[in-house]
């Protein structure tokens, strides 16, 4: 008998999680379609990379206080790494990553997965035009609450709210999060700061 309430209350989980990504995906998804201007393989690229770092938060997983967390400072050090390989030989830009030691639930770390997947290729596409050299820098750290900030020493941004679908996006899975993200150019390139609340894991 408890074999089998375990085996219906992870059915259930698995179900609601699968529907929480997919309802996550048709969102990322629709707002993809708003855009104009944008070619139908560009927009394809660009959700199959969102879709393939929501699949790899998973190859994180573990059981912590009976829970499914994922190992923050791991699988951001990897979605770093798959970032930098995408570009060897093709682009002279740094992507370092540092984090605090912290677990994150599941259903947190995709969202947070995107969002630096998202930030870091922004910056690749737009900081560093004509092939100029530079570095980004991702940073994850928890106190009274999670701070996540990625930087770069390209050119800026030109708005304080930038409007494509990248940073609706961003709004979106911040939103979901019970965060707020902000925008600020450096003296040199620009820094995205999102605040969310520590999990209780």
């Amino acid at each position: 008998v408890a074999a089998e309430k375990a085996k219906t209350v992870l059915l259930m989980e698995l179900a609601h999680r699968t529907k929480n990504n997919l309802a996550m995906i048709s969102a990322m998804m629709r707002l993809q379609a708003k855009q104009a201007g944008v070619s139908a393989a560009d927009a394809l690229g660009d959700m199959a990379s969102r879709i393939q770092v929501m699949a790899q938060v998973y190859d994180h997983l573990t059981i912590r206080a009976e829970r499914k967390v994922v190992d923050a400072k791991q699988y951001l050090a990897e979605i770093c790494q798959h970032l930098s390989a995408s570009i060897t030989g093709t682009s002279p830009v740094a992507i370092t990553a540092r984090a605090d030691e912290l677990y994150i639930h599941s259903e947190q770390a995709v969202p947070i997965a995107i969002m630096v997947n998202e930030l870091v290729t922004n910056s690749l596409k737009y900081a560093f035009p004509d092939g100029r050299p530079g570095h980004i820098h991702v940073d994850l750290h928890a106190d009274s609450e999670v701070v996540l900030t990625v930087s770069d020493n390209g050119v800026g941004i030109r708005t304080q709210q930038p409007e494509g679908v990248g940073s609706r996006v961003l709004s979106l899975l911040s939103q979901q999060l019970g965060g707020t993200i902000d925008y600020e150019n450096l003296d040199q390139g620009c820094r995205v700061t999102l605040r969310m609340p520590k999990p209780s894991v």
